[in-house]
């Protein structure tokens, strides 16, 4: 599946006709070079991935507590899924509910 800048380019070529064919195959070709250096790169990773110390949760633990907010954000954010953290409305006006118990997870894995 193309990416935005894919797209744009083809759009840029064969629908609003803003470049020439010898531009259009120039930056093809630089973005397909892209895309195969990225697919080579996420292979290699993917091999030499060890996950093992996910398992540990006294690991994690003190992973979580050792970084600071930033951090935790954004570690939040490559396990949310598009919804993310949302937080139900109170069943009235005055629903002392605690926060923690409306607060609902969108978990890329369930």
């Amino acid at each position: 599946m193309p990416g935005r800048p894919t797209l744009k380019l083809e759009d840029d070529f064969y629908v609003y006709r803003k470049m020439d064919e010898e531009r259009f195959e120039e930056l093809s070709e630089g973005q397909r070079a892209v895309i195969e250096s990225t697919a080579a790169t996420l292979e290699v990773l993917d091999a030499e991935a060890d996950l093992s110390a996910l398992t540990r949760i006294d690991t994690l633990r003190e992973a979580w507590e050792a970084v600071d907010m930033a951090d935790k954000r954004a570690l939040l954010k490559c396990a949310l899924g598009k919804k993310g953290i949302t937080v139900k409305p109170a069943a009235r006006q005055g629903d002392r509910t605690p926060i923690l118990e409306r607060l609902g997870f969108d978990w890329l894995s369930r």
